[in-house]
């Protein structure tokens, strides 16, 4: 091969990485709304399995759109405007973060003590367990 024909392969790799960077990057989210959940859990069940087993409760629920009802315990300000709920859980201190990137409505949002229904994206054990990109389901 020549240099001309290296250059030119170069360049066109070099193109076809970039159009398919931008794709990617300009790609829009989609939103938990439009997906279906994954599996339906309690809050409490779903803390309580990753206290069993944290590897086997990754390997159900990690990554995955989860539906999970439970009791508000706290409801408080998240970064960057969100709203954060931390739903009730056989621990006394510890239970489930949903993380909200969208606040709700006002009237939307819920009081320590109300039962709610939320989807979210499970990202496993952190002292508590996370969820989030979380929406109310009513």
């Amino acid at each position: 091969m020549n240099k001309r024909t290296i250059l030119f392969s170069l360049i066109g790799m070099f193109l076809i990485g970039a159009a398919v960077g931008a794709y990617l990057f300009m790609k829009p989210v989609t939103s938990i709304q439009d997906l279906k959940a994954d599996k339906e859990i309690s809050a409490t069940s779903l803390f309580d399995e990753y206290m069993t087993s944290e590897e086997e409760a990754n390997a159900n629920f990690l990554g995955k759109v989860l539906e999970i009802d439970g009791l508000v315990r706290e409801v408080r300000e998240g970064e960057e405007g969100g709203l954060i709920l931390v739903l009730e859980t056989t621990d006394l201190i510890f239970g489930v973060i949903c993380e909200f990137e969208v606040k709700p409505a006002a009237e939307d949002i819920p009081e320590a003590g109300d039962q709610v229904r939320i989807k979210g994206i499970c990202n496993g054990l952190l002292m508590d367990v996370v969820l989030n990109k979380c929406m109310i389901i009513k």
